[in-house]
């Protein structure tokens, strides 16, 4: 049982996401926790964990095993580098750059705060917002 942990914790630890922010980057430290939590999860490739971040009208769009199975070809990421985050009272938006194989690419994520828990919201184009 003892070799079992211990093998988990070490391959946990050789595909953890390293995660990085700006110097002077403000973000709220509930909000850093669960964008944290959710990016090594889903650079993990662990989309059952992942799936419970994003904000609950996802449910009624997609079934879980609908987005996992939508992200399960996704590469893996590498390294995240956080470059500026911008915050309203419930959301914010967190531009950053994705480490994906030897390629560099920016993205905006965003984040919207319900009753005191920060959601990841998952880009769906048949959303107006």
């Amino acid at each position: 049982m003892k070799k079992a942990f211990l093998i988990i914790s070490l391959l946990s630890f050789l595909f953890a996401v390293d995660i990085t922010y700006n110097k002077g980057v403000l973000i709220p430290e509930s909000l850093k926790n669960s964008f944290n939590k959710y990016w090594s999860l889903r650079a993990d490739k662990r989309f059952y964990k992942t799936y419970q971040y994003e904000l609950p009208y996802l449910n009624y769009l997609h079934s879980q095993e609908w987005y996992e199975d939508f992200f399960s070809t996704a590469p893996r990421i590498k390294k995240i580098k956080v470059k500026w985050v911008k915050c309203t009272k419930t959301k914010c938006k967190i531009g950053m750059i994705l480490k994906i194989g030897k390629e560099n690419v920016f993205y905006i994520d965003t984040w919207v705060n319900v009753d005191n828990r920060w959601y990841h919201k998952y880009n769906d184009n048949a959303l107006p917002f």
